[in-house]
């Protein structure tokens, strides 16, 4: 199967039952799926240097290299779900490629930051493939253990269980490259959290945890690239956070969090950081080592301006604040120093 997404309206000819029929894509239509059956390459290839945005599946992916050439319009190419553990040469042929998504894949993530500095032009942004277990008790170890060695498990896990005995059951299996702990209110996250080597993605969200219940040894997740950890109560970040320069990803909503470390600098992989709804009076100077900075948001915070030290992310695209409390020196400012970003002023309705 390969899905096409279209950028104009355009028409196609199909073949179905020994009959041509004429078919109209119209401009709100954003996906058309194509079944291998009544899809004509050879009828419909004249319109494909019009296209700018492709999803493909694994199955079809040597027949869009075979004739990628004709694809000179590409900017966007979505891999879906498949066994790829490197992203395809083929990819880097494409003239005016921006943008790489690889979703359900095997993609590793040192391999994927090695990537992005071997092509700083394309933006890569990828989702690896992991197997879904809800843990309830000891009752899901079995499921656990066959899964166990293979390419990924997000596990829920069960607020009611004694933590530490928990994370000693699970810690023997490898592979677990998620654990979500959203809404497991008055737990605290053991110690021993860094015996999962392999940990992608922490989801703290809503645990009413404080400052106490978040273990140094946090800051040993050298593998975790995501970390969302909304509604808990943290004056400032816990110190742990601090020492990953793997991340990627931060997002902490509604933490009462005051003020942020000038260690903010480690985290010169970090993309995406969400700070919204908290006391937010100023960030460091620091902010400025954050290199591959592309979106900052901190909305519902007093924060008035940010450090001129800001202008050295010059990856930062998209900046959202409260323009209420900017006064228009300091949006000028804003606009100057990034020109080119889609800057957002928050507006209360």
């Amino acid at each position: 199967m390969v899905r096409v997404i279209f950028i104009l309206s355009l028409y196609f000819l199909f073949s179905c039952s020994g009959k041509i029929e004429v078919v109209e894509v119209p401009k709100e239509v954003d996906l058309i799926q194509f079944e291998d059956s009544v899809f004509h390459f050879e009828q419909v290839s004249r319109y494909f240097d019009k296209i700018q945005s492709l999803r493909i599946e694994e199955d079809d992916f040597a027949e869009f290299a075979k004739n990628r050439k004709l694809y000179s319009g590409l900017e966007y190419i979505r891999l879906e779900e498949g066994h790829y553990r490197f992203l395809p040469k083929t990819l880097f042929d494409l003239p005016n490629l921006k943008r790489i998504g690889a979703w359900g894949t095997l993609l590793q993530p040192a391999y994927v930051d090695s990537m992005k500095d071997a092509y700083p032009t394309i933006e890569i942004n990828y989702h690896p493939y992991t197997k879904m277990v809800h843990v309830y008790g000891d009752q899901n170890l079995n499921e656990i253990k066959e899964h166990s060695g293979n390419d990924g498990m997000h596990v829920m896990l069960d607020c009611d269980w004694d933590m530490k005995e928990q994370f000693d059951s699970l810690a023997k299996y490898p592979g677990i490259v998620t654990l979500d702990y959203t809404m497991c209110e008055s737990m605290t996250i053991p110690k021993n959290i860094d015996q999962f080597k392999e940990l992608y993605k922490l989801h703290i969200g809503d645990c009413d945890l404080s400052l106490k219940q978040v273990p140094k040894t946090v800051g040993n997740l050298k593998s975790l690239r995501d970390i969302y950890g909304n509604g808990n109560y943290f004056p400032e970040l816990p110190k742990g956070f601090y020492e990953l320069d793997s991340l990627n990803s931060v997002t902490f909503w509604r933490c009462a969090i005051r003020k942020i470390s000038p260690r903010i600098g480690n985290w010169k992989r970090l993309e995406l950081l969400f700070l919204d709804y908290n006391q937010i009076k100023s960030l460091p100077q620091e902010i400025g080592k954050m290199e591959k900075l592309q979106l900052i948001s901190i909305i519902e915070n007093p924060i008035r301006s940010f450090p001129s030290e800001i202008k050295k992310c010059k990856s930062l695209k998209w900046i959202y604040i409260d323009e209420e409390n900017w006064d228009p020196a300091n949006l000028d400012s804003l606009r100057k120093w990034f020109p080119n970003s889609n800057l957002n002023e928050y507006k209360k309705k």
